[in-house]
């Protein structure tokens, strides 16, 4: 039977091997990450070099993007990483509002620079404990991180849950 064949050999493969070499073959696959993105194992996983020095850790159980962070790091988002850094020149101030689990903030740490300031800010409890870990693991003393939902003066809480973002802000 073949699903019992792939379930053997599904359980043959350690998940973190497993999931490393799904991360090599989407390299060199033409098409979105998603395509494979849903083989990979929901463990922890670390890269060991975002952004030529970083280690940015993350939990591919929370959803999409923690899965596009370990596959394709340099795709995502890439126009904005580019405007990023046009705008970020060291010694700048700069907030990273729903940090998540810290990629953004990594690279405006890496570009303000030890005499600039990052503020990053995340209410999910999940990822906010991710986003300390990412900070501090990389000995980033110029990013500063809050736990709480931004919103415009007298503006209320909101909610958003997306498969995307894994965002969920309670009321």
């Amino acid at each position: 039977n073949n699903l019992t064949d792939a379930m053997k050999l599904d359980n043959a493969i350690p998940p973190h091997a497993r999931n490393k070499l799904i991360q090599i073959l989407a390299k060199f696959m033409p098409f979105r990450q998603g395509v494979v993105a849903r083989f990979l194992h929901p463990t922890n996983e670390v890269h060991d070099l975002l952004f030529g020095k970083y280690k940015l850790n993350m939990n591919l159980s929370l959803g999409r993007l923690q899965k596009i962070f370990f596959l394709k790091p340099d795709l995502y988002e890439f126009e904005t990483q580019e405007a990023l850094r046009t705008l970020i020149k060291s010694g700048m101030t700069v907030f990273d509002i729903g940090a998540n689990s810290g990629f953004f903030s990594l690279l405006m740490a890496n570009l303000v620079g030890p005499a600039g300031r990052v503020y990053s800010f995340e209410p999910f409890p999940v990822n906010f404990r991710l986003l300390k870990k990412n900070i501090l693991s990389n000995g980033l003393a110029q990013v500063h991180l809050f736990q709480v939902h931004c919103r415009a003066s007298g503006g209320k809480p909101f909610s958003i849950s997306t498969p995307l973002t894994m965002g969920a802000f309670a009321r």
